[in-house]
């Protein structure tokens, strides 16, 4: 059973597009469960005790994520909205601790292979990993 990370949009501009966000972030972690992992979604429930709002609250919530993306296997990337800046930083920080980066395409869960591609090669994601109070970790 593999660690899976979802990283996908959670900032919205409005309520219908916060709770797209969530079922949308819901959907993938369901997904991964159904392939058989382990998922990983911190956007789904950090929220509920932090107030991402508070700089504080939003930089703990952001490291404490981050923290359970470097024992992950995968990073997953829910694409479908868009890749958000806090999408971006997740997946510069599991490329430079050589964590499988993957974008989800589709329903399939075949070996992996019909459902993800390599992000490595095919997204332009060229944010450094600069420090915490940007949300992440040197």
């Amino acid at each position: 059973m593999k660690r899976i990370y979802i990283c996908s949009p959670f900032r919205a501009h409005g309520a219908d597009e916060l709770k797209r966000n969530i079922a949308y972030a819901q959907s993938l972690a369901l997904r991964a469960l159904e392939c058989g992992n382990a998922p990983y979604a911190p956007h789904l429930y950090l929220p509920g005790i932090l107030d991402d709002s508070k700089a504080d609250d939003r930089v703990k919530g952001v490291l404490a994520g981050l923290r359970f993306l470097e024992v992950c296997d995968e990073i997953w990337v829910g694409a479908k909205h868009g890749v958000s800046e806090g999408m971006k930083k997740e997946i510069e920080f599991a490329k430079a601790r050589n964590i499988a980066v993957r974008i989800h395409e589709s329903e399939e869960c075949a070996n992996g292979e019909s459902y993800t591609r390599n992000i490595l090669k095919n997204a332009n994601v060229t944010q450094k990993v600069t420090n915490a109070k940007n949300g992440i970790i040197p």
